[in-house]
């Protein structure tokens, strides 16, 4: 009946299951700071956005009177005056030599053939520099730009790059005034109905040029779009062609006397009006392709894209949207 002291045995602790709904009980690594990274895709919708945005500020802006505003002080430009300069100088020159080149083969010298040919080379560098020249007019104002420089390009045969990109006016000035001199001849009118035929081409070779240049070949002579404009905007055709025509007149005047005068002799006196008639004729020239580029950049704004979405609209629904701007005030 001995009492003996008996130690509790240590107590173990018993191993816990996590619980399942809290998850409390596993070792886990402690809390991170969560960052949310922008998506590549962001930035790249944030880009075009703002090239969007950028492309409508650069969308060529009409002038408040475009067939006013810097149309015929144009040709007065200081970026534009010494390019103007160097083509009549150009013409000068080459005229010269081929009236020099007539006198001496009056007289039955043998360096005339050689200056004749000589002059002929210098003519064609002339003119299609100048045609190109006035092309780069005509395409910069129809886009809106005002600061692209107008002077021809190219290297040593710069002669082909020129006759390719001046190819435009010459093909519309040959469509418009070839077929009124093939009636004339096939008919055996006289050289007056020639004056005719030229005035069917002032009529006819703006709506060459730019059915050409909208359908970007000098083989597309007839655009929808712009045959279309005939009626949409008729008003503003008549308005270009009134004020065209205070150019085209003069510069069917300065040709006639430039023509009157190279059949004279060139003394000192005659060489200054010869000069004076070759600058005048370029300047109006000039001041017409910016005339016309207005005249194209208000088509763009209001008739060729309209036309478009009408097709479009057309060939989906074939609804007629009524009601849409047609007209535009120019301010003329």
């Amino acid at each position: 009946y001995t009492q003996n002291l008996v130690k509790e045995p240590p107590k173990t602790s018993k191993p816990t299951s996590p619980a399942m709904v809290t998850g409390m009980g596993y070792e886990m690594e402690p809390v991170r700071e969560i960052q949310i990274i922008k998506s590549r895709g962001d930035d790249l919708m944030d880009k075009a956005e703002r090239d969007v945005e950028q492309e409508l500020e650069d969308e060529p802006k009409l002038p408040e009177r475009p067939f006013l505003h810097g149309v015929f002080s144009y040709p007065f430009h200081l970026q534009v005056l010494p390019i103007i300069v160097g083509m009549v100088l150009a013409w000068a020159f080459s005229l010269g030599i081929i009236k020099f080149g007539l006198e001496l083969q009056g007289h039955a010298a043998a360096v005339a053939p050689f200056l004749m040919a000589g002059g002929a080379v210098a003519l064609l560098l002339a003119l299609f520099s100048s045609v190109v020249t006035l092309q780069k007019v005509l395409e910069n104002t129809s886009n809106g730009d005002d600061e692209t420089d107008i002077r021809p390009e190219g290297g040593m045969f710069a002669i082909t790059d020129w006759i390719v990109d001046g190819m435009p006016i010459m093909a519309s000035f040959f469509v418009s005034f070839a077929p009124g001199c093939a009636i004339v001849n096939a008919l055996q009118l006289g050289p007056e109905y020639f004056l005719l035929a030229a005035f069917a081409a002032y009529f006819v070779f703006p709506v060459v040029l730019i059915s050409m240049m909208e359908n970007a070949t000098i083989l597309g002579i007839y655009s929808k779009p712009v045959l279309g404009s005939l009626r949409e905007i008729s008003g503003t055709w008549v308005k270009f062609y009134a004020l065209s025509f205070l150019l085209f007149a003069p510069f069917c005047g300065t040709i006639l006397g430039l023509a009157y005068l190279s059949a004279q002799s060139f003394d000192g006196r005659m060489i200054t009006i010869s000069l004076a008639a070759i600058f005048g004729a370029l300047a109006f020239a000039t001041a017409y392709c910016r005339l016309l580029g207005r005249l194209a950049l208000v088509m763009a704004d209001k008739i060729l894209v309209q036309v478009y979405d009408q097709e479009e609209v057309d060939s989906s629904s074939g609804d007629d949207p009524v009601g849409r701007d047609r007209e535009m005030s120019l301010g003329v």
